[in-house]
């Protein structure tokens, strides 16, 4: 039996669905980071690999990756610019540092983000450079910098040991030059754990190669109220991710063993800064990994209608080309991210892997430029395509065939390219 008739006869959807419902619903709030509801999706999860009868990744004992972390937050901070200072609402901290000391114009690189800049990728770009920088935005920025300041207000999880050496103060203000500068900020730290979820299926002949099926499982947890209702359940995002993680691994546990292996990851803390996924890429050896298949709301349908999806990154490898060939006598289609402007490649787990040479690329199918739900109490069970979320999986699963058989070996991401 082929592949395709193989794969819909065998994902089923009421069993996406089971799994889908329980990441979602409300006993999980919102699986943020350092509660009980994401210790509950762990577990669900752990269960799951369980009852499929996967393998702990060589090295480890069980399906937990655990690592320490420092969750770090602003204490203190005082910010002057020529002799006046900032309100707080106006400054937008980025660093990894205990502190930030700058007492003159001559500690820092000064940068302006002007009102016809685009304030998204100005602000990618500064923040992948190395030294410390005071950006001066344009008030034309507001409502984009005010949502910036909001989700960098929270607390920043470092990796105990990776910590940048540069920080980086953006100014809401229509100042323009610097003679005067005095910024000193102090941040309080507290040590805490997080962890991936990781199960495998051995391969055979080429046992040491490992193509790799990953999703973040964790989300925003509470937000402001909207008709009273505060949960974010993160239904498309990413429960629907992690549930084809799961239902892929129960698929091919079920196949004949592949020839190469199978590694199916549920990352922590995608939401704060991809933490899980660059946590993962300094622990195993990046050559090793043919392919990163990371997959992410998948939950509604495309732009480019039914049963399609679009890989970020199309061009950095051929790992695409080779998904539409082995798609090619399917229903099923996958195309070029058709929303470069949103820099997806870098904003889902897939990035941390790609920083290391990996084909490492995000299957998705939101409509990212008019979803209403994303990161809202709206993201929720009720508002998914069950149909075509069934729909993805079952094509991810015909889109891997000659990647997991060891018969084509995607190109390497040139890492130098990957900021």
């Amino acid at each position: 039996m082929p592949a395709v008739a193989i794969a819909q006869k065998e994902i089923k959807q009421d069993e996406v669905a089971r799994i889908v419902k329980a990441l979602s619903a409300d006993d999980m709030q919102g699986r943020q980071i350092f509660t009980e509801g994401i210790e509950k999706a762990s577990a669900f999860i752990l269960n799951e690999f369980q009852k499929i009868g996967l393998d702990p990744m060589e090295g480890y004992e069980g399906y937990e990756q655990k690592f320490v972390v420092f969750s770090s937050i602003i204490d203190e901070a005082s910010v002057r610019i020529n002799g006046i200072k900032i309100d707080q609402t106006h400054a937008l901290i980025q660093s990894e540092q205990s502190e930030i000391l700058w007492d003159s114009p001559e500690d820092i690189k000064l940068i302006n983000i002007k009102k016809e800049d685009d304030f998204r990728k100005r602000h990618t770009e500064i923040s992948s450079e190395k030294g410390n920088h005071l950006v001066l935005v344009d008030p034309e920025h507001k409502e984009i910098f005010d949502k910036y300041r909001s989700y960098y207000s929270g607390p920043k999880i470092l990796i105990e040991g990776n910590e940048k050496e540069h920080s980086n103060i953006f100014i809401l203000s229509n100042v323009v030059s610097v003679s005067e500068l005095e910024a000193h900020v102090l941040f309080q730290r507290e040590e805490k754990v997080l962890k991936n979820i990781i199960g495998v299926i051995p391969g055979k002949a080429k046992r040491k190669d490992y193509v790799v099926f990953s999703a973040h499982y964790d989300h925003l947890g509470i937000l402001p109220a909207v008709e009273g209702d505060s949960l974010a359940n993160g239904a498309d995002d990413n429960a629907s991710g992690t549930t084809a993680v799961i239902s892929l691994a129960r698929y091919f546990a079920n196949r004949p063993q592949p020839e190469r292996t199978l590694v199916f990851v549920a990352f922590t803390a995608e939401e704060i800064g991809l933490v899980g996924s660059t946590y993962f890429s300094q622990r195993i050896d990046p050559a090793s990994i043919v392919a990163l298949i990371n997959i992410e709301m998948i939950g509604t349908p495309s732009k480019f209608g039914a049963n399609t999806a679009f890989l970020t990154g199309f061009d950095r490898s051929n790992l695409g080309t080779i998904l539409q060939k082995n798609l090619q006598n399917s229903k099923f289609s996958i195309h070029p991210d058709p929303y470069p402007d949103f820099n997806l490649f870098y904003r889902s787990d897939n990035a941390a892997l790609a920083r290391v040479g990996v084909p490492a690329h995000t299957i998705s199918s939101s409509q990212i430029d008019q979803d209403e739900n994303y990161h809202t109490v709206n993201d929720e069970f009720e508002n998914l395509n069950l149909s075509h979320l069934t729909t993805m999986i079952r094509g991810i699963a015909e889109s891997v065939t000659s990647i997991i058989n060891g018969k084509e070996t995607p190109t390497r991401i040139d890492p130098s390219t990957v900021r």
